[in-house]
């Protein structure tokens, strides 16, 4: 719906409008809408299996129809994944200057919705518009996970800190390789004020 909203307050596609407005300003080159666009850069395939196992191919890269496009199928670097974390960190600036998004929306992006009733599944403490919300031990955060066959993707970012972390993984057992890859980023980040490695309060399933 918000997808349509979009095309018709802009004229353009779906996928035109995302290029103009966002990836354009942005400098985001390898970010993409349409699977046949992956085919100009080094697109990974997916592999699926158990940890400790030998990968194998996916039987399939994407099997998402057209019009998940605005939802669920954008895809991105991992170095395009962090220049738009930075946008929202400096308040919807791009690197020179350009506005992308007004001050207000940046911050009604991150002001919790609703809370997150099953936390196993999305980890997370809440939803924003859009973005995912997190409470590590009081200090707020944002972020937002991307999958695929095999595939997945994870963002963290604490404005406080100034800090964005991005992770792309391939194959099996995902969720257990953000816990390390994580709080080694927090804890060797030179960003003074970061409340290192994240950590949920003990009552709530630790992120990290």
């Amino acid at each position: 719906m918000l997808g349509r909203i979009a095309e018709v307050l802009t004229g353009l596609t779906w996928d035109q409008a995302l290029k103009d407005l966002v990836f354009a300003p942005l400098g985001l080159k390898q970010s993409m809408t349409l699977p046949e666009e992956a085919l100009s850069f080094r697109a990974a395939m997916s592999h699926l299996g158990e940890p400790g196992q030998d990968p194998e191919a996916a039987p399939a890269w994407d099997l998402m129809p057209r019009s998940a496009g605005p939802g669920a199928r954008v895809i991105a670097s991992v170095g395009d994944v962090v220049r738009l974390a930075r946008m929202h960190l400096d308040e919807g600036l791009a690197p020179d200057g350009t506005r992308v998004l007004a001050p207000e929306t940046v911050e009604a992006m991150q002001r919790r919705e609703t809370d997150v009733p099953d936390k196993w599944t999305v980890s997370a403490d809440g939803w924003g518009l859009g973005w995912t919300l997190y409470d590590w031990d009081g200090t707020p955060g944002f972020g937002h996970d991307g999958a695929a066959i095999g595939q997945y993707a994870y963002l963290r970012v604490i404005p406080s800190a100034g800090v964005a972390v991005a992770l792309v993984t391939n194959g099996g057992g995902a969720r257990s390789s953000t816990r390390p890859c994580s709080g080694n980023c927090w804890a060797r980040s030179p960003t003074s004020g970061s409340p290192g490695p994240p950590r949920r309060r003990p009552n709530r399933r630790s992120w990290t």
